[in-house]
């Protein structure tokens, strides 16, 4: 799964906006925040399988995951972490626990 936005029908000014939000995100902050967020959905989980992975290449996000029980493992350690992050990155982790919901 990646995360992002559709842009091509959107307004110049809302597109550009869009833009310089991705471009304030450090994709080694990224990076960090996915493995952490990952080993603790793992540790939750007890997954030894390797039922879930979690990645962040640049500023896209791609997730797998085998069973329900990983889905809320994911969400729940998002949870978990939310709060800690910086500003943009909660943003980016709502979105991707929303998804993951849905």
């Amino acid at each position: 799964m990646k995360f992002g936005i559709h842009l091509k029908r959107m307004h110049d000014e809302v597109r550009n906006s869009y833009y310089e939000f991705l471009k304030d995100i450090d994709p080694k902050e990224l990076s960090q925040w996915t493995e952490m967020v990952e080993s603790t959905a793992k540790e939750i989980c007890g997954d030894t399988n390797d039922d879930m992975e979690l990645r962040a290449d640049g500023n896209d996000l791609h997730i797998r995951y085998k069973e329900a029980k990983s889905k809320e493992c994911l969400i729940r350690a998002i949870e978990r972490h939310l709060y800690s992050m910086p500003i943009l990155l909660q943003e980016v982790f709502k979105k991707l626990a929303d998804d993951i919901k849905s």
